[in-house]
């Protein structure tokens, strides 16, 4: 029995006891999945912290995978590729939740690079099996939110509807 076994199993046995779980309910599957964002292990002071360790905090923490935002060259750094670091997320029983990506969608000069990135970004999420794609705001601006918001939505719906026909789901990160 490892540990995150042993941890569910005093949990599911303590809320059993108590009376709030059937004891027949212990032993069906989970309902809910829990992933951390990569963004967390980025940009830390004291060194690079490669995906292989990444990985491996998000195995012994007992998570079931990871919301990943991929960046370029940050595989080759860690001395991947995406097909070794598909295979390290299976040897260690993680999923990819979900890409994050953003862009500044109220840019209409960048219109085409913004359609052409989140294509690759759907590309790379089916790669190693998501199909949810987190879309976070672009770099603050200066203006109104309400009128930012305004010239944002029609590409916004545009996204929405590649990501329909391709099979994916969106979902909006509000700050």
């Amino acid at each position: 029995m490892n540990r995150r076994h042993f941890i569910g199993s005093i949990s599911s046995a303590a809320l059993a006891v108590g009376g709030i779980l059937p004891l027949a309910a212990m032993d069906k599957p989970k309902n809910i999945r829990w992933a951390m964002g990569m963004i967390l292990w980025r940009g830390y002071a004291a060194r690079k912290i490669p995906m292989q360790e990444v990985i491996r905090d998000l195995h012994d923490l007992g998570l079931d995978g990871i919301e990943y935002s991929p960046r370029p060259g940050e595989l080759e750094r860690s001395g991947l590729t995406r097909e070794s670091f598909r295979a390290l997320l299976r040897e260690k029983g993680l999923a990819v939740s979900g890409h994050y990506w953003g862009a500044p969608f109220y840019d209409d000069s960048k219109k085409q690079e913004i359609l052409a990135s989140f294509r690759e970004t759907i590309d790379s999420a089916k790669f190693y099996g998501a199909s949810n794609i987190i879309i976070g705001p672009g770099d603050r601006q200066a203006g109104e939110p309400a009128d930012l918001i305004a010239k944002s939505a029609p590409l916004l719906n545009e996204l929405g509807k590649i990501a329909l026909d391709q099979g994916v789901r969106i979902g909006i990160h509000p700050h």
